[in-house]
């Protein structure tokens, strides 16, 4: 479970099935946003600052994109 406090996370799934789990500040879960090319849900927008995770459902190749310039988050 991780966040990024400063950009979105664009969520693009090119193979295989998996489940994007966003969270509140206290770990519950919200919403799950399941991710399937084969039936055509290719990917997502995390929101920023949003809590989330990834449930893998089999085997998969994920693309990840975010807002700006990448900035080591220490």
């Amino acid at each position: 479970m991780h966040r990024h406090p400063q950009s979105t996370e664009n969520v693009f799934l090119l193979c295989g099935k998996i489940v994007e789990i966003i969270c509140d500040e206290n770990g519950n879960e919200k919403e799950r946003i399941h991710l399937d090319p084969t039936v055509g849900n290719y990917g997502c927008v995390v929101p920023q600052g949003a809590w989330h995770t990834v449930e893998v459902l089999e085997p998969s190749v994920i693309y990840e994109a975010k807002d700006g310039a990448y900035k080591a988050q220490c």
